[in-house]
């Protein structure tokens, strides 16, 4: 079972290695890092496919980290019978 710190981890690790490296996300951060704002910008990145494989990707790992949680739990059980 993953503690608190491991998840963090994990964590910080996908918002270094996949958020952080989408074409989206970076384009949006070079244009506020140039401190060009562009509502219209966040709005179409919004509703990329950028954003969509974030979100499908962010579940997906929440999905792993709780059918493992579960997996454990179910094998503990059966071994207390």
């Amino acid at each position: 079972m993953k503690t608190y710190t491991q998840f963090q981890e994990d964590m910080n690790k996908f918002m270094k290695d996949t958020v952080m490296k989408n074409k989206g996300v970076q384009n949006i951060r070079k244009s506020l890092e140039s401190g060009k704002i562009d509502i219209n910008q966040l709005k179409n990145f919004a509703k990329s496919d950028d954003a969509k494989n974030l979100r499908n990707t962010a579940i997906n790992t929440l999905l792993k980290v709780g059918q493992n949680k579960l997996d454990k739990l179910k094998t503990k059980a059966s071994n207390m019978q």
